[in-house]
């Protein structure tokens, strides 16, 4: 199966927030966006509850 590796980082953080994600290359964005949640531990709750805005940045650190 083909996939990717991202980095994703919370921008503004220290020490730097991130995480490394291995993830199917033909997989959904809805399926990306719960890989993302459950990565940081998020709840799926709405961003308009934090005060600050956080910047998220992904790379594609690898393909297999």
């Amino acid at each position: 199966m083909a996939g990717l590796v991202f980095k994703i980082t919370i921008e503004d953080t220290h020490p730097p927030v991130w995480r490394r994600i291995i993830f199917p290359e033909q997989a959904s964005f809805q399926d990306l966006h719960d890989v993302i949640q459950t990565a940081f531990g998020w709840d799926d709750d709405h961003l308009h509850i934090f005060k600050k805005q956080w910047k998220i940045t992904m790379k594609i650190l690898q393909r297999f």
